[in-house]
């Protein structure tokens, strides 16, 4: 696998490689530089007369060209967009190769045939400047047809090629980058025949776009590669069934520890092309993170971002009519349920899968997955999209989210509509299987599955129609209606997420979090910290979240991540006041919501921010691990210096008022005593110097308010003045040490 994705780094060229030279351009003698020919002979830009006799080459040549290389060249556009134009069409029936085969068969030589086509076509089309007259440039034009051709006969081969499932989403990434890069070098053949300058930098232009698209599409390749490398070695299920959602995220991460800015920013890459994705609070993108591990193998991203661009076009367009939802409680508990559905049906699956069920029973279970998945989560999701649909047509009658209409829904109109709308083909949704499924009228075979469709009337069946497809094939019927629904999905979710009507808001935040939710998003935390086996409980008011470190993550390093997963636990059970940290070969911690919980702007005392330095330094000491210099610079001494700016800047803040002296200084005394609960001793001297100037600075501005008071002369006013901004002076000075210990150890690190 590490070999694969080098060589998928090698098809990603630059285009700038592949150079065509031809005589198009005469130079101005006043502009200085090369110009289009333009049926006038002057400059364009400023109108001087061109030499006529370098136009009348340029045209003899132009015209050579195009007398003989047009017409071929027109046969080959013609093809190219018939091959390449996407959406491309992939077979869906046949009998692929075996995982190692398909490797080594088909993926591995399409990229040495990819470097091999890039490389002959270079060599080609830097032949001479295509003057039908100069020698050998007949025989180099036809061998550069040939190439183009060859190439475009190898994307439909790699199009016609069934995959087996584990490479369906590599397989299909890897022929779009191939289909790009067959365009881009047929558009700069084009170039050949172009009438002027500015028309063949028209497609040099469009050449380059080409290039770039296959480029994108190759990065994908590597990054499912990269994805399919660190999968979870056990697969994405757990011994019960549930999705391993702890390693599935930790996989995700690249087995590298993540912060949930960064998980995010990953999620916003990958899933770039679906709306309002961009949009997204980090916390809600977090919640599309293990998708991009447990469909690394299967799912068509771009067709993904495609359908649910279509998808999320038909409701923004409905809510450009008319308030449709009149009911926002059953939209939102809709669309929850139908993720629940899709996420249970998965499970059910895992189970049979994890212990390795036998075949017939694992089919059995698949066909039964279908139908339940028609029934329930393509009717949950894909009901929205046809009152959307309806709404956005104008029709009158049934276009209106209520209960009396989505409950009418069946499903066979969920996909009719899909299909008038052109986000799915005729066979993403199988109804045959469906309707068989529900009769038992499913049979499964040595070699496959067979449904059989009744149709009766009068107690007699009138007609039926029987479907027999092999394992292989039933698996991409299957994922292609895993795709809609969760193409359904990624253009549902963000539109909810982000939507301006306060109905559909509150709605969204009054719908309580279910345990398989906190359980969820507490797993995600954890994975993605280094943690597996991850379990929370719930006793009234107390969160505990037990977990061990994954394999190869020692306690130490799992500790420097874990902390985030806390804050994260007490979210997620919002009547919790306190979240125990229970990690194997690490001290248990509990933390209270008070440490966690910030302060709005306006009410944010000096204090507030610095004391989240001291929670991380409380993990660090409690849980076993201790504190490092650097890190005793980063959560202890680098916050006293900050809380001493913060109170500075409040005693000046305008109006000047006594007051102010007196938060600054209650400020410093609760930091003061959770420094000393935290870190009561072993602290390092440039800490330790920074607590000193922070006691003067304390008595300092107790003074200052004394004098304020008329308790004090003008004079020991003014000196305790003096004292403070000594004080301050030197926090400054200690907290640039403390900056340096720590970004130098980070750069280094």
């Amino acid at each position: 696998m590490p070999l694969l994705e080098s060589e998928v780094a090698s098809i990603m060229l630059e285009p700038s490689t592949l150079v065509v030279r031809l005589a198009l351009p005469v130079a101005c003698t006043v502009c200085q530089r090369p110009q289009s020919v333009r049926s006038s002979g002057a400059c364009p830009d400023c109108g001087t007369p061109l030499d006529p006799d370098a136009v009348a080459d340029v045209r003899g040549a132009v015209r050579r060209r195009r007398d003989a290389f047009r017409r071929r060249l027109q046969r080959l556009d013609e093809r190219m967009h018939s091959v390449t134009d996407p959406p491309l069409d992939f077979e869906r029936r046949g009998t692929p190769r075996s995982d190692d085969r398909h490797l080594t068969d088909v993926l591995q030589p399409a990229l040495k045939t990819l470097r091999a086509s890039y490389k002959t076509v270079a060599d080609l089309l830097a032949t001479g400047t295509w003057d039908p007259d100069e020698p050998g440039c007949l025989m180099a034009f036809t061998a550069l047809v040939q190439a183009l051709d060859a190439s475009l006969d190898f994307v439909t081969t790699l199009r016609t090629t069934m995959p087996p499932i584990e490479w369906r989403a590599v397989h299909r990434e890897l022929t779009r980058a191939a289909a790009e890069h067959a365009r881009g070098q047929v558009l700069l053949t084009s170039t050949i025949t172009a009438p002027d300058l500015v028309a063949a930098q028209h497609q040099r232009d469009a050449s380059s776009a080409a290039f770039a698209a296959g480029a994108r599409h190759a990065e994908r390749v590597a990054a499912l590669i990269r994805r399919i490398q660190e999968a979870p070695s056990d697969g994405p299920f757990q011994l019960d069934g549930s999705f391993d959602i702890a390693a599935l995220a930790w996989s995700s991460a690249g087995r590298q520890g993540m912060s949930i800015a960064d998980g995010a920013a990953l999620v916003r890459q990958a899933l770039a092309g679906i709306p309002g994705m961009s949009s997204l609070p980090n916390e809600q993108a977090l919640m599309m993170f293990p998708l991009l591990a447990s469909s690394a193998r299967v799912v068509d991203l771009d067709l993904l971002a495609r359908r649910a661009q279509a998808l999320r076009n038909v409701v923004d367009n409905a809510d450009r009519t008319t308030s449709w939802v009149t009911d926002p409680g059953l939209l939102i508990s809709r669309v929850r349920r139908g993720g629940e559905r899709l996420m249970a049906e998965g499970e059910r699956l895992g189970l049979e899968w994890r212990h390795q069920f036998p075949r017939h029973r694992i089919m059995d279970t698949l066909t039964g997955v279908y139908r339940q998945l028609v029934e329930g989560a393509l009717r949950d999701l894909g009901g929205v999209t046809v009152v959307a649909a309806r709404v956005a047509r104008g029709e009158p009658d049934n276009a209106t989210y209520g209960q009396d209409v989505v409950d009418g829904l069946k499903a066979g109109e969920v996909v009719d509509e899909l299909r008038r709308l052109g986000v799915m083909r005729e066979g993403d949704v199988d109804m045959v299987f469906r309707n068989a499924s529900a009769h038992a009228d499913i049979e499964i075979t040595d070699t496959g599955v067979v449904a059989t469709e009744r149709i009766i009337e009068n107690g007699r069946v009138t007609s039926s129609t029987a479907v027999t497809v092999s394992d292989d094939e039933f698996y991409e019927i299957l994922v292609s209606l895993q795709e809609i629904l969760l193409a359904l999905q990624l253009a549902l979710l963000p539109w909810l997420w982000l939507h301006k009507d306060p109905t559909i808001a509150a709605s969204i935040a009054s719908v309580p979090t279910s345990d398989r939710q906190r359980d969820h998003t507490v797993a995600l935390l954890a994975g993605m910290s280094g943690l597996r086996d991850v379990t929370v409980s719930v006793v009234d008011k107390h969160v505990t979240v037990s977990a061990s470190p994954s394999d190869g993550v020692s306690p130490a390093d799992t500790a420097r991540r874990a902390l985030s997963v806390a804050p994260g636990a007490l979210g997620a059970v919002p009547n919790a006041d306190r979240v125990a940290l229970n990690i194997d070969g690490l001290t248990p911690v509990t933390f209270t919501r008070t440490e966690f919980d910030m302060p709005a702007i306006e009410d944010e005392a000096p204090h507030d921010l610095p004391l989240v330095g001291l929670v991380n330094a409380k993990w660090l000491i409690d849980c076993g691990v201790s504190l490092s210099g650097e890190e005793e610079a980063k959560y202890v001494t680098w916050p006293l210096a900050l809380l001493a700016s913060g109170c500075a800047d409040l005693v000046v803040s305008t109006p000047q008022q006594t007051e102010n002296i007196d938060s600054a200084v209650a400020s410093l005394r609760v930091f003061r005593a959770r420094l000393d609960e935290v870190v009561p001793s072993n602290r390092s001297l440039l800490t330790q110097r920074a607590v000193d100037q922070i006691d003067i600075l304390k008595a300092s501005l107790v003074g200052m308010a004394a004098g304020r008071r008329g308790q004090l002369s003008v004079t020991e006013s003014v000196n305790f003045g003096h004292q403070a901004v000594a004080a301050l002076e030197r926090l400054r000075e200690i907290q640039t040490e403390a900056t340096a210990r720590f970004d130098v150890t980070s750069s280094t690190g």
